[in-house]
């Protein structure tokens, strides 16, 4: 077994395409390649939209553990004062009141398939026996809305969603960028700084 948290990998990058918005890492073990990549909506608010693919190098069982934690701590403590979940297939929604007396929803969609899995108190523990050179792949939508505690489902997305929501994303926060790019002329250096 290669458990990310005991082995070091041997190749790790991370990336920010900055005129698309987008954060990208990749990360290689001995026995697998992790790749991640995740954006906030620029056409559609309050959206977090992120898909992580496992390659396995070699068969293998893999496990792992997603959802939503419920025990958040901040600096003085628990972050939440009440906390409820409640579970709806692959949706957790999740209803939290600050210590600030604040209400954060959130709606997350989980979206695999092809791995088992079991669920206890916010995660799910996902479980697939890969041959070599086999992926799998997750992709996770999240909705959050502040001042609502109610638990009405809001998050309808599926992982055909993704590839059409990201283009979206793209396109719109490229126009964005574009608009708003500053170029210096003649001076590379000063550029480049920018």
């Amino acid at each position: 077994n290669c458990s990310v948290f005991e082995n070091s990998p041997i190749f790790h990058s991370i990336q920010l395409t900055l005129n698309e918005a987008v954060f990208s890492r990749k990360t290689e073990f001995n026995s697998l390649k992790i790749s991640s990549e995740r954006f906030i909506s620029s056409t559609e608010d309050n959206l977090l939209c992120m898909k992580y693919t496992v390659i396995a190098k070699r068969d293998q069982k893999i496990e792992i553990d997603l959802g939503t934690d419920l025990n958040i701590w901040e600096i003085n403590g628990p972050h939440y004062k009440t906390k409820k979940i409640k579970r709806n297939q692959h949706n957790l929604i999740f209803v939290g009141r600050t210590n600030e007396n604040k209400f954060l929803k959130m709606d997350n969609r989980y979206c695999f398939e092809n791995f088992e899995y079991t669920y206890k108190d916010g995660i799910f523990h996902l479980i697939a026996n890969l041959k070599a050179n086999e992926q799998r792949s997750i992709v996770v939508f999240s909705k959050i809305i502040e001042n609502c505690r109610d638990f009405e489902k809001i998050n309808r997305y599926n992982a055909r969603d993704y590839k059409y929501l990201k283009a979206q994303h793209v396109e719109s926060f490229n126009k964005k960028f574009e608009n708003a790019r500053v170029i210096i002329e003649g001076d590379k250096i000063a550029q480049f700084e920018l």
